[in-house]
């Protein structure tokens, strides 16, 4: 590699100076228009999620209130959105981890690993497949089973639509 002199060393920082601010000029005017751009549709977004969210909640109160329209089919497609019901998977729960336990071992014997998470807690994947009255017979209750309300987009949803629908939601069940 050649030597270089100060002034050729001085020329390239200066050329490099220059192209380092050109950068530094366009990142701060992108961060500006971005803010200038948030601001512009910030106050429009929040009072249109608000109408969505009313939107939501009279829609999500009027199928609640009528099952029968949703019998058979169970759903509809309106508007680009399925709305009706769907099945409700349930949650399991229980009370006495340490009874459940046992009374797993108890009625599955060997078989019993397979309703037992390797951390010795019941496995509410396999365990969610027996039938009601063996789980009501091991200690465990069966919670939200049954229908639920189904308001689906049937083309790709926005993460920050889905997220006011999803409060929307919460203090709709609540």
């Amino acid at each position: 590699m050649k030597t270089q002199t100060l002034d050729q060393i001085e020329n390239l920082t200066r050329n490099f100076a220059e192209h380092y601010r050109t950068c530094e000029s366009l990142f701060e005017a992108k961060r500006r228009e971005l803010e200038a751009l948030d601001k512009k549709y910030e106050l429009s977004i929040t009072r249109e999620t608000g109408h969505l969210r009313a939107q939501f909640k009279a829609l999500f109160t009027a199928i609640q209130s009528s099952p029968e329209l949703f019998e058979s089919p169970r759903t509809h497609v309106f508007h680009g959105f399925k709305v009706g019901f769907q099945r409700s998977k349930g949650s399991l729960s229980w009370k006495d981890e340490a009874a459940v336990l046992e009374k797993i071992h108890d009625r599955f014997g060997k078989d019993s690993i397979a309703y037992i998470a390797t951390t010795e807690k019941p496995d509410k994947k396999f365990l969610s497949i027996l039938p009601q009255e063996t789980l009501a017979e091991l200690g465990i209750t069966l919670e939200e089973d049954g229908d639920k309300v189904m308001i689906k987009d049937m083309a790709t949803t926005d993460k920050a639509i889905s997220n006011a629908l999803k409060s929307a939601l919460q203090e709709v069940a609540v």
